[in-house]
């Protein structure tokens, strides 16, 4: 790292959330084709799950940071954000970091990044990323309305169950929407 930027997130991961939110988007639109059919509570419930799953995969990005502010991509083009639009950056443990911005679209005011080679969410829980780290030297002075916080309180047990439930919601919300997807089909055919 050189001592003007900073990473933020990886292109991997960001790269697996795009996949997972094609995929996702592709097979409701292939169940809405085949299904052809008026829209029971199975369907309407289904629609709201993809809806919520998409909006959670949407604020993965992955960029750099450097004096200026954060450079992310999202989709295909790079976009910048300055430092006086960000209100708070915050973190688990040294690659998980969520950036949270002032104002903007309701559904856009926060973007994530995760960084992490590893699989398992407890490893390094009370380090910061190197973003945070960054920001404490480099101290940009547009950035000084920054409000720099770890996730949770000051106990890691209270960490280590937010990071679960971040992991976990989704993951039961995808297992609810394929198990109604059978439950449709099957009820269809």
């Amino acid at each position: 790292m050189s001592e003007s930027k900073a990473p933020v997130g990886s292109v991997e991961y960001w790269a697996v959330m795009r996949l997972a939110q094609f995929f996702m988007i592709g097979i409701g639109v292939l169940f809405l084709i085949v299904s052809g059919r008026p829209f029971p509570w199975q369907l309407a419930l289904i629609l709201v799950l993809w809806f919520l799953l998409a909006v959670y995969l949407d604020s993965s990005v992955y960029g750099f940071a450097d004096e200026d502010g954060v450079h992310f991509r999202r989709y295909i083009s790079m976009q910048f954000v300055p430092w006086t639009e960000i209100g708070r950056v915050s973190w688990f443990g040294k690659n998980i970091l969520s950036i949270h911005l002032r104002g903007g679209n309701l559904l856009r005011r926060e973007m994530n990044a995760n960084s992490s080679s590893s699989r398992s969410i407890f490893l390094n829980v009370e380090e910061e990323p190197e973003l945070v780290r960054w920001l404490l030297v480099v101290k940009p002075p547009s950035a000084d309305g920054l409000e720099l916080m770890p996730w949770g309180t000051d106990t890691v047990a209270s960490r280590k169950m937010q990071a679960v439930l971040k992991i976990l919601v989704p993951v039961i919300s995808a297992a609810i929407l394929i198990w109604l997807l059978i439950r449709a089909h099957s009820a269809h055919g």
